[in-house]
């Protein structure tokens, strides 16, 4: 049977029909029909989606000054593989798979400094770069390895953000960089501190969280006293970019709760027109919006295929930390950020409700969905290329 709209999605279908419902998707825009619900809610599109896109692809972990002092380290759990990030004796940020060598208890917990790391479960001891410094009893074992180690990851820097990735034979961040930071370069994110952060889960699909940002579209009926209020653009603002990127330049009031920046311009972007605002995307967790004064990086994180949890930072010039009531103003930013991300939310937990019914059938696309269609383009060649 051909698969339809609204066919429910079962286990173990092929690829081949997975992929055939794409088809009235990746038309011309003109022609373009959004997406069958199986793309947000079927375990084997997030299961693809987990080992050609997330598997291979450099992922935002954080800022560095999260970790600013040896021993300093951060948990993850990625698609439940468990990984830790830690700035060593020396100062280098690396990362290793969070497994202890012996029976794969998870061996660093949360966040915090220490100088070692040991197992909670037999006490095997761990240095700040992963490798075995000791193991009691285990002296009678002829297979024990005393140079055993967790598994390294690999881990870089770009702009004040740490990255890994899991694919040992993956381009340099650099490379995976390079367009980005042609795009938005002039934020100068590695002179920024990190003023805040804010952790929200949403009942619905990572995709939709992602085509919601750059959904032009909607900022005028969902967001009308917040960041819709003022937004204008010139015809068509989305610049695509290489593998679901994109550069997007509109105008609108900062994010605060009168629309009016409470610190002046970042010095850098003085020469900017009060409106400025951007946005963009760094496939595949990496998106960001920013004005004159502030940027707002958004890192997500897929946890199934109708959850997912963002990290929300508020980084800022350094100098305006030690600036006069730097933390009542910062409050006004975190709590306008907020407001619009409980808007999206209600929005954005429906649309899962929608496309997860057998009844749903997709609609055509807006000439305002020019960003949605090419993330979606782009992920569909991640899924099914040969």
């Amino acid at each position: 049977m051909a698969l339809l709209d609204h066919t429910p999605i079962g286990p173990g279908r092929h690829h081949a029909e997975l992929a055939q419902g794409f088809a009235p998707t990746r038309a011309a825009l003109p022609d373009a029909m959004h997406m069958p619900g199986y793309y947000y809610a079927s375990r084997e599109i997030f299961d693809l989606e987990k080992e050609k896109i997330f598997m291979r692809d450099w992922l935002c972990m954080g800022r560095v000054e999260e970790i600013p002092e040896s021993g300093d380290y951060m948990s993850f759990r990625v698609f439940e593989e468990p990984l830790a990030v830690v700035r060593n004796a020396e100062g280098r940020i690396n990362a290793f798979s969070n497994i202890c060598r012996h029976r794969g208890a998870e061996v660093v917990v949360g966040a915090g400094r220490a100088e070692s790391f040991r197992c909670p479960y037999h006490g095997w001891l761990y240095d700040l770069d992963g490798r075995l410094k000791h193991a009691s009893f285990m002296d009678k074992s002829g297979k024990f390895d005393p140079q055993a180690r967790m598994t390294p990851i690999r881990c870089e820097t770009w702009a004040g953000w740490i990255f890994i990735n899991f694919d040992d034979n993956a381009a340099p961040l650099s490379r995976h960089t390079a367009g980005f930071e042609q795009d938005f370069g002039e934020l100068r994110m590695q002179d920024c501190g990190l003023a805040g952060k804010l952790e929200l889960e949403f009942a619905c699909n990572w995709k939709l969280l992602v085509e919601n940002i750059v959904d032009i579209y909607h900022f005028g009926v969902l967001h009308p006293t917040t960041v819709g209020r003022n937004v204008s653009t010139t015809g068509d603002p989305v610049q695509p970019r290489p593998n679901g990127g994109y550069y997007l330049q509109f105008h609108t009031g900062t994010q605060t709760k009168s629309g009016k920046p409470l610190f002046g311009a970042m010095p850098w972007l003085e020469d900017k027109p009060s409106g400025y605002s951007v946005s963009g995307l760094l496939p595949p967790n990496f998106t960001l919006f920013a004005h004159r004064d502030d940027t707002h990086p958004i890192v997500t994180w897929p946890l199934a295929p109708d959850r997912t949890r963002i990290v929300i930072y508020t980084i800022m010039p350094w100098e305006f930390f030690s600036r006069p009531r730097f933390r009542e103003k910062l409050a006004d930013y975190t709590a306008t950020n907020r407001q619009i991300l409980e808007e999206d939310r209600a929005m954005i937990e429906s649309l899962q409700k929608g496309v997860a019914s057998r009844r749903f059938v997709p609609g055509p696309m807006s000439h305002f969905e020019r960003g949605i269609h090419h993330i979606i383009s782009s992920i569909h060649e991640r899924l099914f290329a040969v």
